[in-house]
Formats: structure tokens, sequence, C-alpha cells
């Protein structure tokens, strides 16, 4: 992957974190510990995670959270 993807993944990852952040289905996220992955929080335990999974697991707990809200 070059650079200029991987920055716009990173970004991608990112916007996705703070929204799950904000719909408090994750306790935190931020740059990982090694280039090329990122950190999320789940109940408090930080994971590492390479970008493209975190970017798929990210969507999946969004899309899952505004089922959720919707049900309500």
């Amino acid at each position: 992957m070059n650079e200029p993807a991987k920055i716009q993944l990173k970004s991608q990852v990112e916007q996705l974190a703070a929204e799950a952040f904000h719909q408090h289905l994750i306790s935190g996220y931020g740059d990982g510990e090694y280039p090329g992955e990122y950190q999320i929080a789940i109940n408090g335990k930080p994971r590492h995670f390479p970008l493209e999974y975190a970017k798929s697991f990210l969507l999946k707990l969004v899309e899952r959270g505004k089922l959720t809200a919707l049900m309500r």
C-alpha cells in the first residue's frame, strides 16, 4: 500500500473510532505502538489492530450501534 493510501486509511479509522467513542461503543482509541497499527480500547483494555482490521471492526461496531439506537 502506498503512503497516500495509508494516510487515507488511517484518517478513515480515526473518524470511525471517534464516532464509536462518542456512541460509547469503545472506551478509547489512538495510534498503535507500531506503524500500521491502531489502538482501540474495549472495556478499558487496549488492543492493537492492523489498520485494515481496525477499519472493518469499527465499521461493523458503528453500524451495529446505529441499529441498536434505532430499536430503542
